[in-house]
């Protein structure tokens, strides 16, 4: 005897039943799961990325309003942390540059002023006499 047992059922329940749909609900959830790490991690990289920059912006910022004295805080081993390294640098040489130029601007003064003769009131109403030489008589001089 060859007996056979046919059973239908529609696709959903046969989907059910094999468990199609739990598994793309797990596959779904695993997904948003790992798109939102990643965003949470790229956020967090970004932020340690934009705020040395924006702290390097908001000195150079100071230093162009002459505020020579500023300087950007030096975090981390990147790139980002040498360049905050150079413009600190940077800062402090054009810092000693404008104290070196204040200090000559005030020494100058009294140097011009101690000189009694570069400080008169009036030209010198001297006058030189100046002859015309003639060459036979240059050559006379010259001898």
């Amino acid at each position: 005897m060859n007996w056979a047992v046919i059973a239908q059922r529609s696709l959903n329940q046969a989907q059910s039943d094999t468990g199609v749909t739990e598994l793309n609900q797990e596959a779904l959830a695993f997904v948003s799961v790992v798109i939102l790490a990643a965003i949470i991690v790229g956020y967090f990289f970004a932020v340690g990325i934009s705020g040395p920059i924006r702290g390097l912006a908001a000195s150079t910022r100071a230093i162009s309003r002459g505020e020579f004295h500023q300087r950007s805080p030096v975090r981390g081993s990147s790139e980002i942390s040498e360049l905050a390294e150079n413009f600190n640098k940077m800062a402090g040489d054009i810092e000693e540059y404008i104290e070196r130029l204040k200090e000559a601007a005030e020494e100058k003064p009294r140097t011009v002023l101690s000189d009694r003769s570069a400080c008169s009131p009036r030209p010198s109403t001297k006058r030189i006499r100046t002859r015309a030489v003639t060459p036979a008589a240059w050559r006379s001089i010259r001898r």
